[in-house]
């Protein structure tokens, strides 16, 4: 198993998901669910409303399924814990994880780097 090859303070490398996360309202949420729906083949909303309503511990939930697809290392409490301190950090890290392992053309924000 590997770790996440994408920095955890990466947030300024892609513009787009940064400013969605950001700026607009509810960005966070659509940004963390949209990641998940793209690595499981699911819906939006599930993972939207685990994010919205569940803040951290839905977010860790969402991250826990990414780290799962990949085959990647971590724990549940150190994801919540990622995004308790830095969420628009660990949802930036999670989308440009899955664009990087699936390609940035099966995404809806387009990689600018």
């Amino acid at each position: 198993m590997v770790d996440f090859q994408e920095p955890f303070f990466g947030v300024c490398r892609d513009q787009w998901p940064c400013a969605i996360a950001c700026l607009i309202p509810g960005g966070y949420c659509w940004l963390q669910s949209r990641t998940t729906a793209i690595v499981n083949g699911g819906y939006l909303l599930g993972p939207f409303l685990k994010v919205c309503l569940g803040f951290c511990i839905g977010a860790a939930f969402n991250r826990q399924k990414i780290r799962d697809a990949f085959l990647i290392d971590g724990h549940i409490i150190k994801d919540c814990v990622a995004h308790l301190l830095c969420p628009i950090c660990a949802v930036t890290q999670e989308y440009r994880e899955v664009c990087r392992r699936i390609g940035p053309s099966k995404t809806f924000v387009l990689m600018t780097s």
